[in-house]
């Protein structure tokens, strides 16, 4: 038993500084005078395209007003959809609000799963 705990640790202690390596703080920089470029969470391109795509319009008109992390009870991101069965667990994702001109989508994320759930009262700017 005490070989195997000793090849867990030495595996994870890999993962962990493999996993680590290569990166730096973005308020860092790259240390040459130039500001580094702010990096879009994926799970925001990734709402900013299924907005997009579903409304039939470019990518850069889908602004991202809020994204929040949660825990969702299941795996319908608090979103079930009629006729649907959803895993009872509990999903770690994002509520993310969504904005195309003056209308705001309310859409959730977990990994590459998005849904979106519907549309937000309408708002003006």
């Amino acid at each position: 038993m005490n070989y195997l705990h000793i090849i867990y640790l030495v595996a994870t202690s890999t993962i962990i500084v493999a996993c680590s390596a290569g990166t730096q703080n973005p308020a860092e920089g790259s240390g040459s005078g130039e500001s580094a470029a702010v990096a879009v969470p994926m799970h925001e391109k990734l709402v900013r395209n299924a907005v997009a795509q579903q409304l039939e319009v470019s990518v850069d008109e889908i602004e991202i007003v809020n994204s929040v992390r949660t825990e969702f009870s299941d795996s319908s991101l608090g979103c079930p959809q009629p006729g649907m069965m959803y895993a009872q667990v509990i999903t770690q994702g994002y509520r993310t609000i969504a904005r195309y001109k003056n209308k705001d989508f309310d859409v959730r994320s977990a990994g590459t799963y998005i849904q979106i759930c519907s549309n937000t009262k309408s708002e003006s700017r």
